[in-house]
């Protein structure tokens, strides 16, 4: 009832919390990767899609981090282990994001979710995912293609009281493509993004990814959202923890079914259980976020048949040649336009002459 403090809170942006029935009252926050905002120009940024790296700051950029946090106190219990593929290497820092290696700033870890083990009563497992792709493992989302991101797993070991030693493992990491943009713009300097901002694992293999559509642009259409939820099956034989970059990986993201999609003000940042309706179905809390909103936060409860996921639409991403006949289209038509207007323009002047 009494909120905490988490202590130290220096290094840490705090995107998603998940508990684990235990004796104590600790549970785990995933913190993103981040930086202080200092202005600089797009054009020298490390990454033009993202939108934060127009204020990135290398000297004060701080790594994603999952910690575990005493419920009572705030005080950080332990620090789970990164894989070294997921870490920021100071000393590999280049403007060129192809030289660079680790997770992005303002698009690291992001979100949480932990459930019972499928092999042990005792033990619980710990899913974390990345909002974007490590720089090694391509870029973030285009109106051409994905970010190829992962979802890393980690084994839970039993709390002693007020355990202090390390109870995370990790374990292995698998697959997951974020979806390439679908809204349409044409204004130069929007800002135009997509990232995965929740998860909820249904068991060890099934799996609710959240993603958010955000652009934000000029005029009335200036401000648009989507966010999606999408359920996927994960193999689990194709892990990826073999593979230094995702651009070189011999394993395919899992299938993606569309559940859920609504373009609304807010961005869905989280996903949680809610308490199941008195027939016994279950339900999902969707958490939205809006800046814009004097309250800030809203909660929704939403049913959900765990049967007919497998059975929900496929998401298939739109042909990259449709999205290029649609900008030849487009590009014709303002010629012939502008020829056009030049042709009157001329008929005029030849008619007064």
């Amino acid at each position: 009832d009494i909120p905490t403090f988490v202590l130290p809170s220096r290094g840490l942006k705090l995107e998603d919390i998940s508990i684990a029935p235990t004796p104590s009252l600790s549970y785990w926050v995933v913190s993103e990767a981040h930086s202080n905002l200092v202005k600089t120009t797009k054009f020298f940024s490390k990454d033009f899609g993202a939108n934060d790296l127009r204020t990135y700051d290398p000297q004060t950029f701080s790594t994603s981090s999952i910690v575990r946090i005493d419920g009572e106190t705030g005080s950080v219990l332990e620090t789970a282990e990164i894989p070294a593929f997921g870490q920021w290497e100071p000393q590999s820092y280049d403007w060129d994001s192809m030289q660079c290696t680790g997770d992005r700033p303002f698009h690291g870890t992001h979100a949480v979710s932990i459930f019972p083990s499928a092999s042990s009563e005792q033990e619980y497992t710990m899913i974390v995912g990345y909002q974007a792709a490590l720089y090694q493992d391509g870029p973030t989302p285009s109106e051409f293609q994905g970010s190829a991101t992962r979802i890393l797993y980690y084994t839970l070991t039993p709390e002693t009281e007020k355990n202090e030693t390390a109870t995370a493992k990790y374990t292995k990491s698998y697959r997951y493509d974020t979806s390439k943009l679908t809204m349409k713009s044409y204004q130069k300097g929007s800002k135009h993004f997509n990232a995965l901002f929740g998860l909820l694992a249904i068991n060890e293999t099934s799996l609710l990814v959240a993603e958010c559509e955000d652009f934000l642009g000029f005029g009335r259409a200036g401000t648009r959202t989507i966010n999606r939820l999408f359920y996927v099956e994960i193999d689990p034989s194709k892990t990826v923890d073999h593979c230094i970059s995702l651009l070189d990986c011999n394993i395919t993201a899992p299938e993606k079914h569309l559940i859920w999609e609504l373009e609304r003000a807010g961005h869905l940042d989280g996903i949680a259980w809610g308490k199941p309706l008195d027939d016994g179905t279950p339900t999902i809390a969707f958490t939205f976020e809006n800046d814009e909103d004097p309250i800030g936060l809203s909660v929704e409860l939403f049913s959900l048949d765990i049967d007919t996921l497998p059975y929900a639409p496929l998401w298939e991403e739109s042909d990259l040649r449709e999205y290029m006949i649609d900008s030849r289209i487009r590009t014709t038509t303002i010629f012939i336009g502008i020829i056009s207007l030049l042709v009157i323009i001329q008929f005029f002047v030849v008619r007064r002459i």
